[in-house]
């Protein structure tokens, strides 16, 4: 985790770090000192130097580390930046980069590389793909229309870093739910200049491949990204591959305005081996579920085109961003040979809109800062394929349908200093969002939704200190439905949450610490109506947690004289997630962990020459897997070792174990509303065996 800076009553202009402005000013130095030299030594030949401009390599304000770390001060809430360097040993899922992140769940699920993301508890039930929260790339919305996601899109190995914005944290950065807002920082050629290769080997016959390439010429600076992975799974059935090239191109037209451009493709296949009974689990994890097809998949190609255009003046900042997607899903399911229950075919066109803003200003001599934020989207999915059968003649029923979904979203802000260390903050928005199915071949399943609905927040942050600050917020989020749960006329998801936490800076002990609880009304929950047929509703429900870190930097903690570094990395997760009323009354609402812990030891060398992790992930309780809680799975510790060695400045090496001891155990579980369910149910989806890996990468 890419912990807080030491000083956090220093409130630079967030476009402007610090370490940019004494990069100008050495630069400054260096040209000067160069003049004088050059002027003593020949004065009699250099009688008049031209006028020379020198531009500095400044850092991208619009997508950088630093200007992330100053945003995060700002914040009255949790909030956290994440780095490649957080990250243990390789990193191939989504759910590899959050192993430290107290604000993020994410676990891999059954398919390929596919990862469940949730926040707070957002999306908890859904089955497959994620809803919930709003995911960014590059500061641009990257949900569908209708609020779902897929995680494969995101590639490791081309991102910069990640922001995590929880909850109301989020409301600024269009996100209106009760997860808040993650955002994907590409690398550019400003932070990523040069070229870089990278070659794996690891288990299960996975390979991964990439070349990246990156440079700045001038104001023009542009970066390029291919990545290539495939392997054949633990389980039988559970072959993946990926492919994923990502551009970008920046032009900074002064040294307040830059302009980007990006550019996405990610194709994913991925074979279903489908979910285990306890049972089966016991006898060999490895299997696929009896009875599956052997042409079960799902695949998934993305198109992205998008710009973001940012400006500061002398009291303001703004930005602007546009963006398509295209989305080619592929879903095919199927229990019996050559026997098909659905084929999905999804062909989505997305485009969306926005603008932000932050100005400054003065009311009755108190410094104000309104900040603002005005998003639209729309999505047109025509469905393909067929769903079901129509009787014994195995007919199959057409499944044509148009869907179309249109969101608005208007949010602002206002924080108020008042002294030199208290900020007060006031934020109101407003929702509007507009689902329709046309279903081509029944108007049964037609339908026809507008919601609209109030987001708001208020907050106060106090710095204490130059290390320790304090934040609490009391917020309301607003959900409509995607068209998985609107299809079941749910109601709009709205949750009352209240957040207390510090953030800390010492010497030898850095993290954060946050308590929340959320009043959910309406959450979209899944329910069996009839043995094994389901439905979505609405149900009253509370969220609950903790959210904690700390990294001790023992070698300071014991006063060692030594350059070697000794960190203790510690991520705790309290998930209390219960419903609150009708018949499930105070169960705990299933797919989600209780109790979640990391913890990693790590060894670094002076200049970073090697280091070396042992960490563990460790979920005490397992999980529940019914809204009835009659069906869970058993806690685990997995441990994992990870070592990275420089050979020289252009060549490392890499290598580790996952799952070091070859535990047996679940990661995540396939959700199952509960009537008359037991242990023969298909539920449990394996995680990985203990996998080896090797790599090698170069730069130049």
């Amino acid at each position: 985790m890419r912990r807080p800076p030491h000083t956090f009553a220093i409130r630079e202009h967030p476009n402007i770090p610090i370490r940019s402005k004494m990069k100008h000013i050495s630069i400054s130095l260096a040209y000067a000192g160069t003049l004088i030299t050059l002027t003593a030594q020949d004065s009699a030949t250099i009688e008049q130097l031209e006028p020379t401009t020198v531009i500095a390599q400044s850092p991208d304000f619009l997508t950088g580390i630093d200007t992330a770390e100053q945003r995060i001060k700002t914040i009255p809430g949790a909030a956290s930046v994440v780095i490649p360097d957080d990250w243990t040993g390789r990193t191939i899922k989504p759910a590899e980069i959050f192993q430290f992140d107290p604000s993020v769940y994410a676990q891999s699920t059954g398919t390929g590389n596919d990862t469940r993301l949730s926040v707070r508890g957002s999306g908890a039930q859904r089955k497959y793909g994620n809803r919930g929260l709003t995911i960014l790339q590059d500061g641009i919305p990257a949900n569908h229309a209708d609020g779902s996601f897929y995680s494969r899109i995101i590639d490791p190995l081309t991102l910069q870093h990640v922001e995590v914005y929880p909850a109301a944290n989020g409301f600024i950065y269009g996100a209106n739910q009760l997860g808040g807002a993650i955002n994907f920082l590409q690398n550019n050629g400003i932070n990523a200049a040069g070229t870089q290769a990278i070659a794996e080997y690891g288990s299960f016959e996975t390979i991964r491949v990439s070349i990246q390439h990156g440079a700045q010429q001038g104001n023009w600076d542009y970066f390029a990204g291919y990545s290539y992975a495939e392997s054949d799974g633990y389980r039988d059935h559970q072959q993946w591959q990926n492919d994923h090239f990502t551009a970008n191109l920046g032009h900074q037209w002064s040294n307040s305005a830059i302009t980007r451009l990006y550019f996405l493709y990610s194709d994913s296949d991925a074979k279903l081996p489908g979910s285990l009974t306890e049972e089966q689990f016991k006898d060999d994890p490895t299997q696929r579920q009896p009875g599956r097809d052997d042409r079960t998949n799902r695949d998934l190609s993305t198109i992205r085109l998008a710009q973001r255009t940012a400006w500061d003046q002398e009291n303001a900042k703004y930005a602007i961003y546009t963006y398509y997607q295209y989305l080619d899903f592929d879903h095919l399911t199927g229990i019996g040979i050559g026997k098909f229950n659905q084929l999905i075919d999804y062909d989505t066109d997305e485009f969306g809109l926005g603008f932000t803003g932050e100005n400054d200003w003065t009311l009755f001599k108190l410094k104000q800062t309104l900040r603002s934020t005005i998003a639209y989207d729309y999505g047109r999915n025509e469905v393909g394929g067929f769903k079901g059968f129509n009787g014994f003649g195995k007919t199959p029923i057409d499944n044509d349908k148009l869907d179309r979904a249109e969101n608005l979203k208007v949010y602002l802000e206002n924080e108020t200093l008042v002294g030199s260390n208290n900020h007060f903050f006031f934020g109101a928005g407003w929702v509007s969002s507009y689902r329709k199915r046309q279903d081509k071949v029944s108007d049964a399943s037609s339908f026809s939704n507008s919601d609209d609905g109030g987001i708001w927040r208020a907050g106060y942050l106090r710095d204490l200190s130059d290390q320790i600050q304090l934040y609490t917020n009391i917020s309301q989020s607003f959900e409509a439905a995607p068209f998985s749960e609107a299809e079941d006329n749910v109601s709009p998801q709205t949750a009352q949450t209240f957040e207390l936490g510090s953030r800390f800076q010492r010497a030898w002990a850095s993290g954060q610490i946050t308590g929340y609880l959320s009043k959910v009304d309406d959450e979209f929950v899944d329910v069996e109506i009839a043995p094994n047929v389901y439905a979505t509703t609405n149900e009253d429900t509370t969220h609950k947690g903790i959210e904690a870190l700390l990294d001790l930097d023992l070698t300071q903690a014991f006063s060692v004289a030594t350059d070697y570094r000794l960190n203790f990395e510690q991520s705790y997760q309290l998930n209390d997630f219960a419903f609150d009323g009708g018949s499930y009354d105070g169960n705990q609402m299933p797919g989600i962990a209780k109790h979640v812990y990391a913890g990693r030891l790590r060894l670094t060398a002076p200049e970073r020459k090697w280091n070396a992790s042992l960490s563990a992930d460790w979920l005490p309780n397992g999980l529940v897997a019914d809204n009835a809680n009659t069906l869970s799975t058993d806690g685990y510790v997995s441990w994992r070792i990870a070592v990275d060695y420089k050979i020289n400045t252009r060549l490392s090496i890499y290598g580790g174990i996952d799952n070091l001891f070859d535990k047996s155990y679940v990661s995540s579980v396939t959700i199952n509303p509960s009537i008359n369910k037991d242990s023969t149910s298909n539920f449990i989806n394996p995680a990985d065996g203990r996998a080896a890996y090797l790599g090698a990468r170069m730069t130049w």
